[in-house]
């Protein structure tokens, strides 16, 4: 019989201690404010902070059948100026408290003897934040326990406090500790923690971040830029002339579609935002526009002198050479080569906050400098060879005359993934380089830059 009575205390004392504790739930909106910070206070309190899709706070402890059992508010969310702030009280370890909340970003301080966790609501899942701002203080613990994935992490660990977490990935993160303050790590962007040298436990001065926001390296750009060259009749035609121009009886030469565009840039973004930015840069450009007709020359109208007596009409024309017969133009080719310092300055949208990364598209606004004067150059070529392909006889002619280069504006839009970018430049104003012509040029260029 006392086995039979002891057997069924047994099972009583079983069932109690299954019971689940109970479980205190105050409803409180912790989405709708801006900014929201949980400060957890007092002492040996246990608070588990819980990624979920509803918001509301709870207390399980099971010696308690409701809240006035409490010497104080566990409670209690205030606002000041634009912060709102959720107090959680200790209360010597007055049971499990609870946050859930479908917040995107956390902000969470603690300090005393408390313990603070983050986990997803259910097990084994992921969470996923905008940001993550910790600092612990005096002797407390927070403990990221789900693996964790957001833009922006901050941890700070002071005054011998501790903060665990077992795993994150971050575009831009920081970790500092101050007066034996520890932080320990799991997995951190995929690279393993344990074994690194001082991770474990280090300490450093101050405040200052590891990685800032926007980092300088992200507003500086250095960018190498090849493009097909060419130029039309109107601002963006596209390459080549839509129909021949003549002066008096001569057909205005004609330019060929040539790779003959090279830029190099340095940038730096003024403004920087998350999507946008605003930059300002320094440029090299070197252009050599090359000319279907062979031979190109002055011709000069020297009756209509200008005020100062030089010719009032020099145009850039096709004509004979001044040697070897009209059958030598095969040997003649002529180029223009012009050297630009330019100031390119323009707004830029990064659909990826980290601007070194995915899509954007950039419009900017480039007024080019003329370096010195730029050359046209008139090249006669001809080589003899014998029947065993020696070279017996050669010519050679390299004719180069300045020609005065002014300023031009031209606009360029880039579209590019990452470090590639596809660009158009064009210029909504004609060319003017040291002479003057039946009908307005257009420098046009296409090509392809990466930035470094």
């Amino acid at each position: 019989m006392k086995r039979i009575v002891l057997t069924l205390l047994m099972l009583a004392a079983l069932g109690a201690a299954a019971q689940e504790p109970t479980k205190l739930i105050q409803r409180l909106d912790l989405s709708s404010q801006k900014y929201l910070m949980i400060h957890v206070g007092g002492e040996y309190a246990s608070v588990a902070i819980y990624q979920d899709t509803e918001d509301y706070v709870a207390v399980r402890n099971p010696l308690w059948n409701d809240s006035s059992l409490t010497s104080q508010p566990l409670f209690e969310l205030t606002q000041n100026d634009f912060l709102h702030t959720l107090w959680v009280g200790g209360n010597a370890r007055a049971g499990a408290i609870e946050i859930h909340t479908k917040r995107n970003d956390l902000d969470i301080y603690s300090r005393l003897y408390n313990h603070v966790g983050v986990y997803a609501a259910k097990a084994h899942d992921t969470v996923r934040l905008r940001s993550i701002r910790v600092q612990t203080d005096d002797y407390s613990m927070v403990e990221i326990g789900s693996p964790l994935v957001a833009e922006d992490v901050q941890l700070i660990a002071e005054k011998h406090s501790t903060i665990y977490y077992h795993s994150y990935a971050a575009e831009r993160y920081s970790e500092n500790t101050k007066e034996s303050g520890i932080i320990y790590g799991g997995m951190r962007n995929g690279e393993s923690l344990a074994k690194r040298h001082g991770l474990f436990n280090y300490n450093t001065d101050g405040y200052k971040l590891l990685e800032y926001r926007y980092r300088p390296a992200q507003r500086l750009h250095l960018s190498l830029t090849a493009a097909l060259l060419s130029a039309g009749s109107k601002p963006l035609s596209g390459f080549g002339w839509t129909e021949n121009r003549y002066v008096e009886d001569y057909p205005y030469p004609e330019m060929k579609t040539t790779l003959g565009c090279y830029q190099l840039t340095v940038s730096y973004d003024i403004v920087c935002r998350k999507h946008f930015a605003f930059g300002l840069g320094l440029e090299y450009s070197y252009n050599r526009f090359k000319y279907q007709d062979p031979y190109v020359d002055f011709y000069y109208n020297r009756y209509e002198p200008d005020e100062f007596g030089r010719p009032d009409n020099n145009y850039l024309v096709p004509m004979e050479p001044p040697y070897g017969g009209g059958d030598s133009l095969q040997y003649w080719s002529s180029q223009l080569t012009a050297k630009y310092i330019a100031i390119p300055f323009g707004v830029t949208y990064y659909a990826n906050q980290n601007h070194r990364k995915g899509f954007h598209v950039g419009l900017e606004l480039v007024p080019s400098f003329g370096i010195s004067d730029g050359k046209l150059r008139r090249r006669y070529s001809q080589w003899e060879e014998i029947e065993d392909g020696n070279i017996t006889n050669g010519f050679v002619v390299n004719d180069y005359y300045p020609v005065t280069l002014y300023t031009m504006i031209d606009l360029r839009l880039s579209i590019g993934w990452g470090a590639w970018s596809f660009m158009v430049q064009g210029s909504p104003d004609s060319a003017n380089w040291g002479f003057r012509t039946p009908s307005s040029v257009y420098p046009f260029r296409m090509g392809v830059k990466v930035s470094l």
